[in-house]
């Protein structure tokens, strides 16, 4: 059915994370997800003419009240960036995309045109700008809309309300568009990434960390978080005594991480999507979530000036799907023996 839960596309991948949706006035950590199915475009027969479709084109089915978050960490970190937009919007910035361009905020407002005062304030807007339109470099993901006075982002979530949108208030109802997307970008040079050495401690002692990682030990495993490898997050190791310095190898396996002191964890939850009618997804803007924007350590012109890929996701809700479905799909996986099926083969 065409269905998986990673987005693929020019050797780029990315999933979107469903968390639950957090309350209360006060900086929550970062929350916890499960991937949502995603689905390629071409395998539904009949289609929404005003989408697009085509290879790098997604669908995924949500839930409305969910948080979500967008996880990059299957990809290289120091030689990819991520422009992010939803519904024409930046959500690091609040403009309108206009096109795919990386741009960096060190003198004057994108916006007014003005000098910044101090570290990248804007007299007329009369907040800090964050340093860049992108994501780039640990930690390779995104939670929220950028909360430009204290650098916290406001959590992603899914709603059926129109008036909770956050896209349709700052650019315009009628500059949004139906599709979510992530631009990605390579350096024009690729860099190397470099070795890592770790000094591990004690695992019976839950209070200690590896040493200049700052991931968590407890319960005899320990969690090596590290993505300047072709692999994802990190290697899970268990030992009842370790001691010493030791070679890690970074695998593609899902850990618990910790950056800046803040733990994400996995969390198994029940994805079943109820099938209440619904119309258009709009994402509101929740609870304040600890995540800081870091500046790129690299220079703007290190980057190409083209994204090397892009991915266009359409979110929809059940009702929408299952419209799609009953349409009919097709199978892209081919024939199981490929060029050697109804030959004599085994």
């Amino acid at each position: 059915m065409a269905m998986s839960y990673t987005m693929e596309y020019k050797g780029f991948k990315a999933q979107i994370m469903e968390a639950n949706r957090l309350e209360g006035d006060y900086v929550h950590g970062l929350p916890p997800g499960d991937p949502l199915p995603v689905y390629q475009s071409e395998a539904f027969k009949k289609y929404p003419d005003n989408w697009m479709k085509g290879p790098g084109v997604f669908i995924v089915p949500v839930r409305p009240n969910k948080g979500l978050w967008f996880d990059w960490r299957g990809n290289l970190s120091n030689n990819t960036a991520i422009l992010p937009t939803i519904k024409g919007c930046n959500p690091i910035t609040g403009i309108q995309t206009s096109g795919f361009h990386l741009e960096r905020y060190e003198e004057k407002c994108p916006k007014h045109g003005v000098a910044f005062e101090g570290d990248r304030y804007c007299p007329k807007c009369e907040y800090k700008w964050p340093p860049q339109n992108y994501v780039c470099r640990d930690p390779m993901w995104w939670d929220g809309w950028f909360n430009a006075k204290d650098g916290t982002v406001r959590q992603f979530f899914f709603t059926e309300e129109e008036m909770r949108d956050i896209a349709s208030k700052l650019i315009g109802k009628e500059n949004t568009v139906p599709a979510f997307g992530f631009a990605f970008y390579r350096p024009k040079e690729m860099r190397s990434a470099p070795r890592m050495r770790y000094k591990t401690y004690s695992p019976y002692d839950d209070s200690e960390y590896l040493d200049g990682t700052g991931s968590y030990v407890n319960s005899k495993e320990m969690y090596v978080t590290y993505s300047n490898s072709s692999s994802t997050s990190g290697l899970l190791m268990a030992s009842d005594s370790c001691s010493s310095f030791s070679d890690v190898e970074i695998r593609p396996d899902s850990v618990s991480c910790q950056i800046g002191g803040i733990l994400r964890s996995k969390e198994s939850r029940d994805l079943t999507i109820s099938k209440k009618a619904v119309k258009e997804v709009s994402v509101g803007a929740g609870a304040k979530i600890d995540q800081n924007l870091d500046p790129d350590p690299y220079d703007l012109d290190s980057w190409k000036d083209t994204p090397d890929a892009s991915m266009t996701i359409y979110f929809v809700f059940q009702e929408k799907l299952e419209e799609l479905k009953a349409g009919g799909m097709k199978s892209l996986e081919g024939k199981e023996e490929g060029m050697l099926e109804g030959l004599p083969v085994g």
